[in-house]
């Protein structure tokens, strides 16, 4: 899917910057870099989290805690907010976000493009769409 791929994509980004980062430092949590440059960082990965990460998420309380107990400006948090964002990428690159909800609407999608397929090719001699190719169709979002 095309969104999927570009939200992996700018998380992709985000995480190379905190690669980079983290291969100047000589600490985990680069606290020995320009703090302009860790709250930066800190501030992107956060915001990045925010933008993807499905609303009253686990995503999000996590941020919110960490934030909470140390501050965006604290070089601490860096691993911890970059763990977070490592597992919404994970999430995204998995499908572990499609609810419940969205993979019935999938589903019930596909039966209607398989019927349509049906329909339509019935007197051609090229065969319908059966309903699992249909329903892998519509999940990714490819046209049938």
């Amino acid at each position: 899917m095309a969104l999927r791929s570009e939200i992996l994509k700018q998380i992709d980004a985000v995480l190379g910057k905190h690669r980079e980062l983290r291969a100047r430092s000589q600490y985990n949590d680069c606290s020995d870099q320009p703090d302009e440059d860790v709250t930066a960082l800190i501030t992107l990965m956060c915001e990045t989290i925010n933008r993807f990460a499905p609303p009253n998420s686990q995503y999000l309380e996590s941020i919110k805690g960490i934030l909470r107990k140390s501050g965006v400006e604290n070089a601490y948090v860096v691993p911890h907010v970059a763990g977070v964002l490592n597992a919404l990428h994970t999430a995204y690159d998995a499908g572990y976000l499609a609810t419940v909800t969205e993979l019935i609407h999938a589903d019930v999608f596909a039966d209607f493009v398989q019927m349509a397929s049906t329909l339509f090719l019935k007197d051609t001699k090229i065969q319908p769409l059966s309903s699992s190719e249909a329903r892998s169709r519509s999940i990714y979002g490819i046209c049938a």
